[in-house]
């Protein structure tokens, strides 16, 4: 059972679990605050802005902090890679619960399960750089958010079912295929 602590402690699963509870706390105290952004002409929903820190903040398991542990893996590489999702997206479910326990529909939360599956492509796409996609993202949904209206930014549960499992899909098959490429590289 330690080595399995070791692992987790190794992942970062204590830290993101505390940032997920501490970003569950501020959800519920900023509930009705509003907040102004220098690129935006109105002010903007606190809650809005959730959905993005969670993104940020609790994907740091999915980047490898040591690849070459993770390359001398007992386990098949791939369980590993979808342990490390679960764990990101288990840490997003404090969240999404604390958003649907404010005014947020669970539609509307949703929109959190789509930017952690967002975090985890760009996590595959660009490892320790995910964050600059996921705040280029961060930013047009803010911006769309405020130009449309919240009633707009539903998401179906269908499609946030789908993301989550592309998210998925796509972050360990290109683990996988980014340690197949360090352990017999190209000639």
């Amino acid at each position: 059972m330690s080595s399995r602590l070791a692992v987790l402690r190794a992942w970062g699963a204590p830290r993101t679990l505390l940032t997920a509870l501490a970003l569950a706390g501020a959800v519920q105290l900023a509930a009705s605050a509003y907040v102004g952004l220098p690129a935006f002409a109105a002010e903007i929903p606190a809650l809005d802005l959730a959905a993005p820190a969670a993104a940020l903040l609790l994907a740091s398991p999915l980047v490898d902090q040591t690849p070459d542990l993770t390359l001398r893996a007992v386990r098949p590489l791939w369980r590993v890679l979808l342990l490390r999702y679960a764990l990101v997206q288990a840490c997003g479910a404090v969240v999404l619960v604390s958003l649907t326990l404010t005014a947020w529909t669970l539609s509307r939360a949703l929109v959190l399960v789509v930017f952690l599956a967002g975090s985890a492509v760009a996590v595959a796409a660009v490892e320790a750089w995910f964050w600059v996609p996921v705040l280029a993202a961060s930013y047009a949904w803010l911006w769309r958010a405020q130009q449309r209206g919240a009633a707009e930014d539903d998401v179906a549960l269908t499609s946030a079912l789908a993301t989550l499992v592309l998210g998925g899909l796509v972050f360990v098959a290109a683990g996988t295929w980014r340690a197949h490429r360090a352990r017999c590289p190209p000639r």
